[in-house]
């Protein structure tokens, strides 16, 4: 793609979530026979998490990460809030009931991205790498998309 040129280097990003566990200790469950080697063991998932929407470019990161929490949103819509850390890093927060990303924070989060990105890119396409998560290739995504250009 960037061979093309039609998307100029500082127009290139790639976006992708992870979520943490928020409880710093948990008892490992293993199972497998006793004398088979500890080379991996799985652990019980907990209900104790977030997840971390963080984009890079070629360049430096344009926006800062959005961290999705696990909490109650009583009337179904969910409420960005920019926080500054003392360090003055910036961040944007959201809650959600599972406090996974689903297709209404990704594209919340994609005309975010849109708007912080626009004045580089001056008109110009951008290109964003995602990878085959549900939410970055729904319908509603892709509109979004598309319309940012």
């Amino acid at each position: 793609m960037y061979s093309t040129g039609i998307y100029l280097p500082h127009n290139i990003y790639n976006m992708d979530e992870a979520g943490f566990e928020r409880a710093g200790q948990r008892r490992v469950r293993r199972v497998a026979p006793i004398d088979h080697p500890r080379r991996g063991q799985a652990k019980p998932s907990s209900m104790l998490h977030l997840t971390v929407v963080a984009c890079i470019g070629t360049f430096d990161a344009p926006i800062a990460p959005l961290v999705i929490f696990r909490g109650d949103c009583n009337d179904g819509q969910v409420s960005w809030t920019a926080a500054r850390d003392p360090n003055g890093a910036e961040m944007v927060a959201c809650v959600t009931k599972s406090g996974w990303i689903n297709t209404f924070i990704a594209v919340q989060w994609l005309k975010h991205f849109g708007c912080a990105t626009q004045a580089r890119a001056n008109g110009a396409p951008r290109l964003l790498y995602l990878d085959g998560h549900s939410t970055h290739i729904s319908v509603e995504f892709l509109e979004a998309a598309w319309q940012a250009n």
